[in-house]
């Protein structure tokens, strides 16, 4: 599996065929990776809630970590204690 650096490095690679300047490849490659890191944040519930029936990472008050998704407008997990937190599911 790629590590981020290694995919925005592909990418930048791949969609600039021409050769670019360092500046503008370097521009270019940290912007990939401050897009990657914002996928990767934890949303507090209390800010918002993931959007009805899409399942998502979940991490409840003991730091427990699982899947879980709101449906009929709670959270549809066996074992919540209680969710603080959750992200989307990314995939690289």
């Amino acid at each position: 599996m790629k590590t981020i650096l290694e995919s925005a490095q592909e990418y930048a690679t791949e969609h600039f065929k021409e050769k670019l300047p360092l500046d503008a490849e370097k521009s270019f490659i940290d912007g990939f990776l401050a897009g990657a890191n914002f996928a990767q944040e934890w949303i507090s519930v209390k800010d918002e809630l993931p959007e009805h029936g899409k399942t998502v990472l979940i991490m409840c008050d003991n730091k427990y970590i699982g899947l879980g998704c709101i449906r009929y407008g709670k959270w549809d997990y066996k074992y919540a204690s209680s969710i603080t937190h959750w992200r989307s599911i990314t995939k690289y």
